[in-house]
């Protein structure tokens, strides 16, 4: 009897309701915390390495970060976090594209007419300026 007391705690019908929703929720949080961790410790990193005053956050580049559907699923809640730590900065998230020749372009202020014309690998990037 102790071991079934020790193991099966009484849960009611509307904590197993909502479980699967409240996993999905700590889910979220721990890759938001990811994001914000590896780009705070790529933007220190870039601001002690270099003058220039724009950092821009691919999560690609890091694994356990999402992706762009989540980027953008959650972008309010990134971007409140981030102006919580980096106070005074302009942080946005912006759509780029990859350029032909490689390089990624800001295409984020362009109507959609416009960017259909575009490769259709758009990336969302964190973009934090300090200057």
């Amino acid at each position: 009897m102790d071991i079934i007391q020790k193991k099966c705690t009484p849960i009611s019908k509307v904590e197993l309701q909502e479980m699967k929703k409240k996993v999905e929720e700590e889910e979220r949080w721990i890759i938001i915390s990811n994001i914000v961790v590896f780009l705070y410790e790529d933007v220190i990193k870039f601001s002690k390495t270099t003058n220039l005053t724009t950092f821009k956050f691919s999560v690609q580049d890091h694994q356990w970060c999402g992706d762009n559907k989540f980027i953008n699923d959650n972008k309010e809640d990134i971007i409140s976090i981030l102006q919580d730590i980096f106070v005074g900065c302009d942080i946005q998230i912006n759509t780029f594209t990859k350029a032909d020749n490689g390089t990624m372009c800001d295409v984020s202020n362009m109507d959609k007419k416009t960017l259909s014309l575009f490769n259709k690998y758009n990336e969302s990037i964190i973009v934090i300026n300090w200057g």
